[in-house]
This record gives C-alpha cells, sequence and structure tokens, in this order.
C-alpha cells in the first residue's frame, strides 16, 4: 500500500497509528466516514493533495489489509460508487 500512494514510511507509520487509536476509540458501528477523511487530511503532509476518489481507495485498502473493523466502511463506499457509475449511465 505504501508504494500504491507514494507515501513515505513515515507517512503511512503516522496514518497507521491514527488509524488504529481511532479504531480503538470507536467500536465498528459508530465509525464515520467523514471522520476518517479527517484524519487523513489531517496526518498526509500538507504539499499532498488526495482526491475523495483516492482517499477512499486509501481507506478500501486499510480495510483489506490491515483493518477488518474497516470492511462495513469500505463495503458502503464500494455501493456508493458502482451507484453513482451506474447513474453516470
Amino acid at each position: 500500500m505504501l508504494l500504491d500512494f507514494d507515501f513515505e514510511h513515515e507517512t503511512f507509520e503516522q496514518l497507521f497509528l491514527a488509524l488504529l487509536k481511532y479504531l480503538d476509540k470507536v467500536g465498528s458501528e459508530h465509525i464515520k466516514h467523514q471522520e476518517i477523511l479527517d484524519l487523513i487530511d489531517y496526518t498526509i503532509p500538507e504539499d499532498r493533495e488526495m482526491s475523495l476518489f483516492v482517499k477512499n481507495k486509501l481507506i478500501i485498502g486499510f480495510a483489506n489489509t490491515y483493518f477488518p473493523k474497516l470492511q462495513g466502511l469500505a463495503d458502503e463506499i464500494k455501493s456508493e460508487r458502482e451507484a453513482s457509475m451506474v447513474k453516470g449511465l
């Protein structure tokens, strides 16, 4: 995942730890998409801008690889993405 998003190792570790602390503090049913997005914005370097699509891809990657607690949110993101693609047709 580190290479997929062109993060320095330190940035990846900071985001990983921030997500770990967040998930430890809130239960699976209380995970908020916007809070995770804010966490990403706060953690990545200021000179890096990420689109919502890329942030969502990052959340899905963390859910699939490191944090199964994020899987519910990842599934919602995928469903919303698929629904918006169908609307576009």
